[in-house]
């Protein structure tokens, strides 16, 4: 999707355009000859956000080596020691009421629990069998019964 922003004193204002709305709002403006208030823009999408990461914000910027050219430029915050321990505890008590497999174990950086052999990747459905630590495909739809 080509987008277009403007520049008002050397800085990106506002938001990017699409170029549709460009042409609806600026009807008179030759976009293959932009004038020097508008710059090209290059949208990204924006990262996933880590286990432990939250706000992100984006802010715009020149990309180096592509004169006249503006992209997104995403930033987030980190969680504190306070807020990754409430996360995890939140975790352990949804946990601890359903399904809580005996065998499966908390991982502190996926803030999950992971089961002691990885589920086949194989597109297939499977579904855990504590009674024998394994994975058993199961058809669709499944009943949640495990023969």
């Amino acid at each position: 999707m080509k987008c277009y922003i403007r520049v008002v004193d050397g800085a990106p204002h506002e938001h990017p355009i699409v170029k549709v709305n460009m042409e609806q709002a600026f009807p008179d403006i030759d976009l293959d000859n932009l004038p020097p208030e508008f710059n090209q823009f290059v949208r990204l999408e924006a990262p996933a956000l880590g286990v432990y990461e939250k706000n992100q914000t984006v802010f715009y910027e020149l990309v180096e080596g592509m004169a006249g050219t503006y992209t997104d430029v995403f930033s987030c915050e980190q969680m504190t020691t306070e807020e990754i321990t409430a996360k995890q505890d939140v975790v352990k008590a949804e946990w601890a009421v359903s399904p809580n497999w005996a065998s499966w174990t908390f991982n502190d950086a996926l803030c999950t629990y992971v089961p002691p052999v990885p589920m086949p990747d194989d597109g297939l459905l499977y579904a855990w069998s504590e009674s024998t630590l394994t994975w058993v495909q199961v058809d669709y739809p499944w009943d949640g019964e495990i023969s």
